[in-house]
Order: structure tokens, then C-alpha cells, then sequence
């Protein structure tokens, strides 16, 4: 073997040693946390503008969701079961975040039946589960926003005929959004408040 072969094959030799080191000492990207009950998206999926209604009659928008997080849950006041349930967990999962010394995400339930929910009565609908949530619902020309913002989340609801009225059939999961107005993770049945206060002590403080 010459001098000029052995220097090549310590050159290649060398390299070889400075990947496997530098793959071993850089870090490498972050894994996503694993979670109990949500699921995070792998890209955060943007929020659309849209305009709805808050109790007091203020416009709802996306700006209203930046600089801070959010767990979202759509539904409708005559709703028996999902609605009200769903609301009474998300309060436990905020008190034991609280509990816990974390700042939990602002709750915010949107009525998707405008024709019956006015933006008073959604607001004093979720008041009875906890006066800090939000009641937000489309209110005359915001219908075309409500579905707007929906069917960018991927968020489905039918009316269905019942009694001499209408009743709704609709998604029960629960969105988390960031703080940059972004879908970042959801949670859908079975809803457990300990298992999502736990996903989201991970989620919110990464």
C-alpha cells in the first residue's frame, strides 16, 4: 500500500468518525410529547378570519385567539348530554391546572345554532359551568363565518327534525389552539379531565 492510498483511507476514515460523533453530541429535532388523550398535529393548522359574537354584542375574531391559548368546543344550549357534560369537564380540567400552578387555556364553547342561540344566551349558558368561559355564536350575517371557520377545523354538524322542532348533531371533540391562532391539538372521546389536564401540561409549557 502506497502513502498517497494510506492517507485517503485515514482521510475517509477520519470523516467517518466526525459524523458518527456529530450525530451523537448535536441534538437532534424535538420529538412531540406523548399524550393520553389528544392528539397533536404534526403541522398546526392556521385559523381562517371570521367574525362571530360574544354575550356583550363585541365582535369574536382571530384576533381574538392570539397571545394565548385556547380550548375550544363547539356545540348548542338545548344540547342534553354532550354539551353540558363536556362543559363540566373542561372546568375540572382548569381547576386542577390551577391546582397544579399553571395558567389554563381559555375555554371558549361556540354555539353552532344561531337560530335559537342568541350571543346572550350562550353567554349565560356557559356562566353556569364557570363565569370565566367564553359563549361566542353567529349572529345575523355571521353565518357564512360560523361555517367558515367549521370547515377549516374539520368541525361537523346536521340538523336533524325532532318533536315538532330540531335538534343537533354534532363533533365532541375538543380543539386546543395556540397562541399564534392555530388548531395545535385535539382531544375527542372519551374525555377524561385528568388525562387532558395532563396533555396539556405538556402541550402549553413546550
Amino acid at each position: 500500500m502506497n502513502r498517497n492510498t494510506l492517507m485517503i483511507l485515514l482521510v475517509a476514515a477520519l470523516a467517518g468518525i466526525a459524523g458518527i460523533l456529530a450525530g451523537t453530541l448535536l441534538p437532534g429535532p424535538a420529538e412531540p410529547p406523548v399524550l393520553s388523550a389528544g392528539t397533536q398535529l404534526g403541522e398546526p393548522r392556521p385559523l381562517p378570519d371570521f367574525q362571530l359574537t360574544n354575550g356583550d354584542g363585541t365582535p369574536f375574531t382571530r384576533q381574538d385567539f392570539n397571545g394565548e391559548w385556547h380550548l375550544v368546543f363547539f356545540g348548542f344550549t338545548h344540547c342534553p348530554d354532550v354539551c353540558p357534560n363536556t362543559l363540566f369537564l373542561l372546568d375540572r380540567v382548569v381547576a386542577q391546572l390551577e391546582q397544579s400552578g399553571i395558567t389554563p387555556p381559555q375555554v371558549v364553547f361556540v354555539s353552532v345554532d344561531p337560530e335559537r342561540d342568541t350571543p346572550e344566551q350562550v353567554a349565560q349558558y356557559v356562566e353556569y359551568f364557570n363565569e370565566d368561559f367564553l359563549g361566542v355564536t353567529a349572529h345575523g350575517s355571521d353565518i357564512g363565518n360560523l361555517q367558515r371557520l367549521t370547515q377549516a377545523l374539520s368541525v361537523a354538524y346536521e340538523f336533524r327534525p325532532e318533536g315538532d322542532g330540531y335538534t343537533v348533531i354534532h363533533s365532541s371533540a375538543v380543539l386546543l389552539v395556540d397562541p399564534a391562532a392555530r388548531m395545535h391539538a385535539i382531544f375527542t372521546p372519551p374525555l377524561k379531565a385528568a388525562d387532558i389536564a395532563a396533555d396539556l401540561a405538556l402541550l402549553i409549557s413546550n
